[in-house]
């Protein structure tokens, strides 16, 4: 059973470091949002700027060089995902930056 954990761990790491430089995004610059996201393996398009919806759970961080968006880790420096609402019912997410925030939705198009 111990050993099941630890490569279950070493998995997890792996792959939680090979995501860390996989693009998710990409803008004309890391002062605007991407027009499109990838987050868990789902695609999300932009739906608003400067949204008045609500954050509600911290789902992650992203980090944006020269317009490129990649997971990122809380440095302090990473923009904020949240879930819009109950997770569990809603799909879209928030995504903060020096834009404000920014709402997505699941992006009906990908499969």
């Amino acid at each position: 059973m111990k050993f099941i954990k630890i490569a279950a761990f070493v998995s997890f790491t792996a792959l939680l470091v090979a995501g860390c430089s996989t693009v998710i995004g990409q803008s004309s610059s890391c002062e605007n949002p991407p027009m499109t996201l990838e987050w868990e393996g789902k695609q999300y398009r932009l739906k608003e700027t400067n949204t008045s919806a609500e954050p509600v759970m911290k789902f992650g961080y992203i980090t944006c060089e020269e317009g490129k968006f990649k997971m990122g880790d809380d440095d302090g420096l990473s923009s904020i995902v949240y879930s819009h609402g109950d997770p569990k019912t809603k799909k879209d997410i928030i995504f903060g930056g020096k834009w404000g925030l920014a709402l997505y939705e699941t992006n009906p198009d990908s499969h």
